[in-house]
C-alpha cells in the first residue's frame, strides 16, 4: 500500500520552535480551521511525521525519516489509539514489508487475517528445552510457533526434503570448500543435506555456481564466489536463528593439548579425539608400539 503526502493545498502553515535543536511545523491539510498534522525537524532534517487523518482529533499516522527519506510508518486503523500496522521501507523509499495486528494479539497477520504462524519440527534428541526457547525469542516480535516433536528418523526424513517451516537440526556448516554454497543453494542441486535450501532460485546464482565449480583459475574463481555471497546476502535465502557454542572439558593429564587434525573423527570433533584414536599418544605424531 502506497501512501502519499500531498502538501500543496494546505491552508494553514505554522512553525514553532520546540527547542534549540528541533522544530515542529503544524497544518491544516484538509482546510477545515483545525491541526491535522505534523513535522518534526532536528537540526533542519525532517525526524517524524504525525498526522489525523480521520479527522478525529487524535493522531492514527506516524511516519520516521532518516536523512529525509522514510523509514518506517505506523497507523492506528480502527481508531482505538492503538498502532495496528507497521510498514518499513528500502532505502529508495519504497515499502519493503508490512506488518499488521488487527485483532491487538500482540501477533502479526498475513494479509488474509491470519495470525502469521509456523511449525518448528523436532527432536528429543535435539533438546525440547532449546525448542522452547525459539518459541519465546519469536513470540515478543509477533510470531507464533508451533512445536511439533518427531521421532528422529522421520524428523531427518522431513528435514532432508524440506517438508518443514522451521526445523531444529544437529547439523550445519558449509565445509571448507566454497562449492559448499552451490550445494546448499543452486536450485538444480541434488545434495539430501539437512541444510539444504529448498525452494529457492535464482538463475544468476546458478550460473555463477556452475562457473566456480569448473575455474581453474584461483582468482577468477574467488572473483565468482564473491559474486555468489553478495546474491545470497540479498536475496537471504536462509536465516539461521541461533548458534550454539560447544563447550568441551579434558583432563590435562590424559590430553595435556588440542591439535588440528584434517578430517574428522567421533562425534564431529576433530582435534584430540582423532589424534588419540590414531596415534594412541597424547602428543607427537610417531604411532604407539612402533
Amino acid at each position: 500500500m502506497k501512501r502519499y503526502l500531498i502538501l500543496s493545498s494546505l491552508l494553514l502553515i505554522v512553525a514553532l520552535p520546540v527547542d534549540a535543536a528541533e522544530e515542529v511545523r503544524r497544518f491544516d491539510r484538509n482546510g477545515d480551521g483545525k491541526l491535522d498534522q505534523w513535522e518534526y525537524f532536528s537540526a533542519g532534517q525532517l525526524m517524524r511525521v504525525e498526522a489525523d487523518r480521520d479527522s478525529d482529533g487524535r493522531v492514527d499516522e506516524w511516519i520516521f525519516y532518516d536523512k529525509g527519506k522514510p523509514v518506517q510508518a505506523e497507523f492506528d486503523t480502527t481508531g482505538d489509539g492503538q498502532v495496528d500496522q507497521r510498514e518499513f521501507y528500502e532505502v529508495q523509499g519504497h515499502v519493503q514489508r508490512v506488518e499488521v495486528d488487527r485483532n491487538g494479539d500482540g501477533l502479526r497477520e498475513t494479509p488474509d487475517g491470519k495470525p502469521l504462524a509456523f511449525e518448528l519440527i523436532y527432536t528429543d534428541w535435539d533438546s525440547p528445552r532449546n525448542a522452547e526457547l525459539i518459541k519465546s525469542y519469536l513470540q515478543p516480535v509477533g510470531i507464533r510457533l508451533d512445536l511439533k516433536v518427531m521421532e528422529r528418523n522421520a524428523r531427518d526424513a522431513a528435514a532432508t526434503e524440506g517438508r518443514y517451516d522451521l526445523a531444529l537440526v544437529g547439523f550445519g556448516g558449509l565445509g571448507s570448500d566454497p562449492d559448499g554454497l552451490r550445494s546448499k543453494f543452486d536450485s538444480r542441486s541434488k545434495a539430501r543435506s539437512f541444510t539444504r535450501v529448498h525452494g529457492y532460485s535464482n538463475p544468476r546464482f546458478d550460473e555463477l555456481a556452475a562457473k566456480q565449480l569448473t575455474a581453474t583459475d584461483p582468482a577468477e574463481r574467488k572473483r565468482l564466489v564473491d559474486e555468489l555471497q553478495v546474491i545470497l546476502a540479498e536475496d537471504l535465502p536462509m536465516l539461521s536463528l541461533y548458534y550454539p557454542q560447544d563447550v568441551w572439558i579434558w583432563r590435562k593429564g590424559t590430553i595435556d593439548d588440542w591439535y588440528f587434525a584434517y578430517g574428522w573423527y567421533g562425534g564431529g570433533t576433530n582435534g584430540a579425539y582423532k589424534h588419540l584414536f590414531v596415534t594412541g599418544q597424547r602428543t607427537g605424531t610417531a604411532i604407539k608400539g612402533r
